[in-house]
């Protein structure tokens, strides 16, 4: 029941999306309708390329916390699937922040400099995982997490300290966020494939040694006691 509605509601957003252009092109002009649809060009070849690249491995990640979060789902660990959730609106928000500049003109509309807005994004990601990053992601998660983590504060000290016309001043910030990104991508794809295995596991040792729930639980019960929290939590101690 819950996979219908959540179709319908995809569906849902889609037609009024599709409903909201249309509207525009009959209201104004297909010049006007036409800044919504254009291709991303520019004076150069492969024009936008970083920004395009860091908001794909954004967006990305937050689909593949979706699927942890579906994952935790079907074995019903709840906090578990909120933690993941909760991945998913922060990777989104990125992505949809690095495409849209919110960031920028949400600052200038408070009258506040940028990168306090992202600090505070960062604060609020830096809180959530030093609560549950041991118990629901797997250590080289955790890994990838810490390294994107310091490029990120690094790509936030070059933007709000260094010189703006300082050489090599954007191109290092930049590419620093496109490996936070990249690194960020890591710990989610090693988070899915840990939360497929665990998803799987029915009673048999997975190929890196993950065991099923009865046997992490040191018991008798079935696998339907997969269905819990402690499981996910056991699953991560054991597979670290």
């Amino acid at each position: 029941m819950r996979n219908h509605v959540a179709m319908a509601i995809v569906y849902g957003l889609l037609v009024a999306y599709s409903i909201v252009l249309l509207g525009i092109e009959w209201t104004t002009s297909q010049d006007y309708v036409r800044n919504f649809f254009t291709d991303v060009t520019g004076p150069v070849p492969f024009y936008a390329v970083n920004t395009t690249l860091s908001v794909s491995l954004l967006w990305g990640t937050a689909l593949l916390f979706g699927v942890c979060a579906f994952c935790s789902r079907e074995q019903k660990a709840t906090t578990a699937q909120n933690f993941y959730l909760s991945q998913t609106a922060i990777f989104f928000w990125l992505g949809f922040d690095d495409r849209f500049q919110f960031h920028e003109k949400a600052s200038a509309f408070l009258t506040i400099r940028d990168e306090w807005i992202l600090l505070a994004v960062a604060g609020l990601e830096l809180a959530l995982l030093l609560k549950y990053s041991r118990v629901y992601l797997p250590k080289s998660a955790n890994r990838y997490f810490i390294s994107a983590s310091l490029l990120f504060v690094g790509m936030i000290i070059v933007d709000g300290l260094f010189p703006h016309d300082l050489v090599l001043r954007l191109s290092s910030e930049d590419i620093l966020k496109t490996w936070a990104c990249f690194q960020f991508a890591l710990a989610a794809w090693s988070t899915v494939t840990f939360q497929i295995r665990l998803l799987s596991g029915g009673g048999e040792e997975s190929p890196d040694g993950l065991r099923s729930s009865s046997r992490l639980l040191g018991n008798s019960e079935q696998p339907v006691a997969r269905s819990h929290d402690r499981v996910q939590i056991l699953a991560v101690r054991n597979h670290s």
